[in-house]
């Protein structure tokens, strides 16, 4: 199975526990901007598109969203061992997902729970305590 923007944002928006169709509501609350982020995070990265059509399908935003939101997840990776959990963890679905012959393989695999997920509330609240890496001291 080919990596799709279609894809990973059913499977970012089934990690969140979100329908995918939530992804591109026009509300700017964290339990909706974040997943956004990771999905465009996500399609960057696999490169599944051009940015603009990334962003235009997830969120109905522009190519400046797209790398805004990529730049923000790759900072919060390094500075937030919660999201760089949940980034390995989706990566690992989205990988497992490509070699899966099943179109519906994702949800098997969002089905598992894995023993060391976190909660996405938790996850969440913590990401808007956050400074943007402009402010943030490096140590």
């Amino acid at each position: 199975m080919k990596i799709t923007t279609t894809l990973i944002k059913k499977i970012v928006a089934g990690y969140f526990d979100l329908r995918p169709s939530d992804l591109d509501m026009k509300t700017r609350e964290r339990w909706i901007v974040t997943p956004r982020q990771v999905a465009h995070y996500f399609c960057i990265e696999f490169k599944t598109d051009s940015q603009a059509r990334i962003a235009s399908e997830i969120g109905g935003r522009d190519h400046a969203t797209a790398l805004h939101s990529h730049k923000t997840i790759k900072d919060l990776i390094f500075s937030d061992n919660r999201m760089q959990k949940t980034i390995d963890d989706l990566k690992r679905i989205i990988l497992n997902t490509q070699s899966d012959d099943s179109t519906n393989g994702y949800k098997s695999i969002l089905n598992r729970k894995l023993s060391t997920h976190v909660s996405q509330k938790t996850l969440i609240c913590n990401v808007s305590n956050v400074a943007p890496s402009s402010r943030r001291i490096k140590v």
